[in-house]
């Protein structure tokens, strides 16, 4: 999975998952999603270990609705929106 793929299937995750990535995130980074680990800073099991938390999806969700234009914003306009979320706000 890319961070692309996991932008397009956020409906399909639950809101108390993650999604990790390995940098530098662009759209075809490889990301997992999944439950946080059980210790702060703690990857989760089957996370790659070069992959960072890049985003709860929860917050993932709540960038694409609120972002201007949501229901036309294309796919590549989304992950675009939400790296940079990642980069500059989280």
């Amino acid at each position: 999975m890319d961070i692309r793929y996991a932008v397009k299937h956020l409906a399909s995750f639950s809101d108390d998952m993650t999604i990790y990535a390995v940098p530098p995130w662009t759209p075809e980074s490889e990301a997992i999603v999944a439950r946080g680990g059980d210790k702060v800073n703690e990857l989760p099991a089957g996370v790659p270990a070069n992959a960072k938390y890049f985003l709860e999806v929860s917050i993932a969700k709540e960038v694409v609705a609120g972002s201007a234009a949501s229901p036309k914003r294309s796919l590549e306009e989304a992950v675009k929106v939400i790296i940079g979320y990642a980069l500059n706000d989280a």
